[in-house]
C-alpha cells in the first residue's frame, strides 16, 4: 500500500493548481482537436497502443476540465471517470461533462490519499496528462497510478519534455513555473516505470515537432496587448517550419509511456 509522499516531494500546491484554474480561462473548454499540430503524434500514438471500446474503463487523475475525459469519450468510446483534488474544480469539470452530455463522473480526492475498495478491481486505462512531473519521486507517484488499475490493465502518462530545449527557455521565460517541475526526460519517466517493479513498458517517446506550450511563454506575452501578435509570431512560425523535424529529445515538447500493470 502506497501513502502519501512527503510535502518535499511535491513540487506543486493545491493553491498552485487553484491560480492556475482561476486565471486561465481559455483552458477551460473541452474542445481538443486531435488532429492539431500540438496534439497529432500524441493522438497516433494513443490510437496504435491503447484498446477501444465502451467496455474500457478509464479514469483520468487531475482531469480539470474534463477535456481528455471528453476525448477519451468521443474518440475511444470508454467509460471515463476523472479525479481532482481541488473541489470547485470538481464541479466545473461535472458541469462541462454534463453540458457536453458525457456520462461520467468526477472523484474528489488526493491521488495519495485514494485507495480502491478491498472489492474493487481497478480501472482498465489509468491516464495522467501533465501531473507526474509535479513530483521529485517518479517511482511513487507512478506506483499510485498502477494501484489503480486492474491486473493487466494500462497505464498512459504524458509529461513536457523539459530534457530538451524547452527547461532552459521555461527558466528564462517563468522561473515560478519552472520550480514547480522535475525537468523530466523520457527516459525519466521510463525509469520511474520500471522502478515499481510490477509494470512493463508497452510504448513510449518523445512526441511533437516543436513547440513552445510548455513553457509559459505564450500567457507570460499575452498581456502585453496590442503587441501580442507581433511578438507571438516568430514562435508560431517557428512552430509551423519545425513541423517537418522528427520526434526528438531535443526538440519534442512532449513525452509519453504507456504500461501494463503485471497480473502475478
Amino acid at each position: 500500500m502506497s501513502v502519501a509522499p512527503r510535502e518535499s516531494a511535491r513540487l506543486s500546491t493545491q493553491d498552485h493548481w487553484t491560480e492556475k484554474w482561476q486565471n486561465n480561462h481559455t483552458e477551460k473548454t473541452l474542445h481538443l482537436n486531435p488532429w492539431h499540430h500540438s496534439f497529432r503524434d500524441t493522438h497516433e500514438f494513443f490510437l496504435q497502443h491503447l484498446p477501444k471500446g465502451p467496455d474500457v474503463r478509464l479514469l483520468e487523475v487531475g482531469t480539470h476540465p474534463g477535456r481528455y475525459l471528453s476525448y477519451f469519450h468521443n474518440f475511444f468510446k470508454y467509460d471515463v471517470t476523472g479525479m481532482e483534488y481541488v473541489d470547485w474544480c470538481c464541479e466545473e469539470t461535472r458541469g462541462n461533462l454534463a453540458n457536453a452530455g458525457i456520462p461520467g463522473d468526477v472523484i474528489h480526492a488526493d491521488l495519495f490519499d485514494y485507495q480502491l475498495e478491498s472489492d474493487e478491481q481497478g480501472w482498465d486505462v489509468v491516464c495522467s496528462f501533465g501531473l507526474v512531473e509535479h513530483f521529485s519521486d517518479t517511482r511513487e507517484v507512478v506506483q499510485k497510478h498502477l494501484d489503480l488499475v486492474r491486473p493487466g490493465g494500462l497505464i498512459a502518462l504524458t509529461i513536457p519534455n523539459h530534457s530538451g530545449i524547452n527547461g532552459p527557455l521555461m527558466k528564462v521565460i517563468n522561473r515560478k513555473q519552472h520550480a514547480a517541475h522535475n525537468l523530466m526526460s523520457y527516459e525519466d519517466l521510463e525509469a520511474g516505470v520500471i522502478a515499481t517493479e510490477n509494470a512493463d513498458v508497452v510504448a513510449g517517446g518523445y512526441l511533437g515537432r516543436l513547440g513552445f506550450w510548455n513553457v509559459g511563454l505564450y500567457p507570460r506575452i499575452a498581456g502585453t496587448g496590442y503587441a501580442y501578435p507581433l511578438l507571438r509570431a516568430p514562435f508560431y512560425l517557428a512552430e509551423k517550419a519545425g513541423r517537418i523535424l522528427p520526434n526528438t529529445k531535443l526538440f519534442s515538447p512532449n513525452a509519453a509511456i504507456i504500461a501494463r500493470k503485471r497480473s502475478d
